[in-house]
């Protein structure tokens, strides 16, 4: 988890021998917690990066006949494979937001192949992350951006 974390920061120079090192030279303080309790699965992997302003969690675990599975972004639910290109949207959790998203994409050629949607709440802060079967351009991403109800929209490349 540390060589991903810093490499995608580092780039190559960082490895499975000296991530733990470089993190400690850079400040980074990883703390290790084990628990027999995995919100009902089997094993549970659990990220929390802290930033100064911001702190982000991702949990992923191993499903048997699907493989590895992002069952947690933050506070929400999904199940999403982590593979190709990803683009994760906060939102709140309004009628017609997943419509138009689909739409605004198709009308730019972009193809969804999978998506998921978590909420806590009905009404509340969500999340949705579609896998695309390429990347979309920064005007796509610009103009998903500024439908009502976005908070903020980013694409990932896996």
């Amino acid at each position: 988890m540390v060589k991903g974390v810093l490499a995608n920061h580092l780039g190559g120079e960082v490895n499975l021998v000296n991530a733990m090192h470089l993190a400690k030279q850079r400040g980074v303080n990883v703390i290790v917690q084990k628990t027999s309790t995995a919100d009902n699965f089997t094993n549970l992997v659990t990220v929390t990066l802290k930033g100064k302003t911001e702190e982000r969690t991702l949990a992923g675990t191993l499903l048997a006949g699907y493989g590895d599975r992002i069952v947690r972004v933050d506070q929400f639910p999904v199940d999403i494979a982590p593979e190709g290109t990803l683009m994760v949207i906060a939102h709140n959790d309004k009628p017609g937001i997943i419509g138009r998203v689909g739409t605004l994409l198709g009308n730019n050629d972009v193809n969804i192949a999978s998506m998921q949607v978590g909420r806590r709440a009905i009404g509340g802060s969500a999340i949705m992350i579609l896998t695309i079967d390429k990347q979309a351009s920064k005007e796509v991403l610009d103009e998903l951006s500024r439908l009502p109800e976005i908070i903020k929209v980013k694409e990932l490349v896996l």
